[in-house]
């Protein structure tokens, strides 16, 4: 049975596909099946049982490929982009970050690769991902690359739109980690959008002041007549 990078939540039981994981804060990006409509949910179930997913130890990587980039969602956009769209919106928690502890691996190997105690199932690509890693590193701290690394070519963050993607520069400082570079691009965007104060139109404004400076001149003459009666 295929079930690799599938879980469920261990206080909901809810069945989770796990999109991705950071290691430096070891949290998971998980989309919660039951989150979404139904076809959603099964397209997606039936992409992350392809041979293809099964066969990778994430389903974004940065070194391998995406699986779910290269497939397309109904609105148009891949899959890759429309889910961190939606972890990004915090729309119905379809999509969240996690402590690895709150889900319960469907395929025990892969969490023991993503905590670093079990072996890939892509040997040669888990060695370039190693080598890639070692080349940034060396890079950010100022020491000469190895003879062997191989000089880290660039990738492209995955396009969401122009005002996340201005808020995603850091992220390519963490192209060694494969999943850091998707995951760290949720990190402070869920914050909500400023409250604004809605401010009265000029036109209305001024409509209401000089109804105002009306009344008062109509008034004015009254006024003049109780404080001054005409003698007759």
């Amino acid at each position: 049975m295929s079930n690799r990078h599938f879980g469920k939540l261990t206080q909901t039981n809810e069945e989770v596909v796990i999109l991705g994981y950071q290691a430096k804060f070891n949290e998971l990006l998980i989309a919660v099946l039951a989150a979404m409509p139904y076809e959603e949910a099964t397209a997606l179930r039936k992409i992350v049982s392809s041979a293809t997913a099964q066969g990778k130890d994430y389903l974004m990587d940065v070194v391998s490929g995406s699986v779910l980039q290269g497939a397309h969602h109904p609105t148009g956009e891949d899959w890759q982009t429309y889910l961190i769209k939606q972890a990004v919106s915090g729309r119905n928690g379809m999509v969240r970050k996690l402590p690895m502890s709150e889900v319960e691996f469907a395929d025990h190997t892969q969490k023991a690769f993503f905590a670093g105690y079990g072996p890939s199932i892509e040997p040669e690509i888990d060695k370039k991902r190693a080598i890639r890693k070692q080349t940034v590193d060396s890079t950010m701290n100022g020491v000469p690359l190895p003879l062997d690394a191989e000089p880290p070519a660039p990738t492209p963050a995955p396009a969401v739109n122009e005002a996340v993607n201005g808020q995603l520069v850091d992220t390519l400082k963490t192209l060694a980690e494969t999943q850091a570079e998707i995951l760290k691009q949720l990190q402070g965007l869920n914050k909500p959008a400023r409250k604004t104060t809605r401010r009265k139109p000029a036109a209305k404004r001024k409509s209401a002041k000089a109804k105002t400076t009306e009344t008062k001149a109509d008034d004015g003459p009254q006024m003049l007549m109780e404080q001054n009666p005409s003698e007759e």
